[in-house]
């Protein structure tokens, strides 16, 4: 498992890097773990099927905003700690979706006693009543719970045979804490069979993720496509 490691990047190339990796087909042949290096402190994320409308007050008030490749509700990227993981898989989603936060969970406890997996069968409506939905507004089938309270939740797109999951865990100072970085690649570690090693994304790589954050991702076409 590849651990990649870039500069930081803003919402738009953050969103470009995990679209290009997915879609590489020199790459199928790794598995990936990214933690997000964030440019600025807050930004916003809307799941591919959500209404623009619903952050016309957030857009006014000039957050970095994209709708991202995946689905989902949308996301406040204030302190948490997103990752994403792409790897090759032909499981369902929903088994992937499960088998991912039952083995991050197992990893979690170590620092967070009271994890678990959310047990019941809600269907997540990304617009409800016209409107977008938050991810955090209500937890889904194993989402990650804590007294309650979903802590980690994640998007999944599948492109072929590659999936592309992208997970914010939001707790308190996530961002800044080692030890979840470590839970989180240790689950993978384990998840995937295999040892990790980190890379640094080439200067060639990033030169295409700026012109896929800029052609799309920052494009009002894209932000704006529903």
């Amino acid at each position: 498992m590849v651990i990649l490691q870039t500069p930081p990047l803003d919402v738009f190339s953050q969103m470009a890097i995990d679209e290009l990796i997915a879609c590489d087909k020199t790459l199928e042949d790794k598995n990936f773990l990214r933690f997000f290096n964030w440019k600025q402190e807050k930004a916003i994320t809307f799941g591919y099927a959500q209404r623009s409308k619903s952050l016309k007050e957030q857009l006014e008030a000039g957050w970095q905003i994209t709708r991202r490749p995946s689905g989902g509700g949308i996301v406040y990227h204030d302190g948490d700690l997103t990752f994403s993981i792409v790897f090759t898989s032909q499981d369902r989603v929903e088994e992937i979706y499960k088998n991912l936060h039952t083995a991050i969970a197992s990893e979690l406890r170590k620092y967070i006693k009271q994890v678990q997996n959310y047990d019941q069968k809600n269907i997540f409506k990304p617009v409800e009543n016209g409107h977008s939905k938050s991810c955090f507004a209500s937890p889904v089938l194993d989402d990650l719970m804590v007294e309650g309270q979903k802590i980690l939740g994640g998007a999944i797109r599948r492109f072929g045979s590659r999936i592309l999951y992208q997970g914010t865990l939001q707790i308190a100072g996530a961002r800044n804490k080692e030890e979840y970085k470590i839970a989180i690649k240790t689950a993978l570690e384990k998840y995937f069979k295999e040892s990790s090693s980190v890379e640094e994304v080439s200067h060639s790589f990033l030169e295409k993720v700026y012109n896929q954050a800029f052609q799309v991702y920052k494009s009002s076409a894209w932000i704006n496509k529903y």
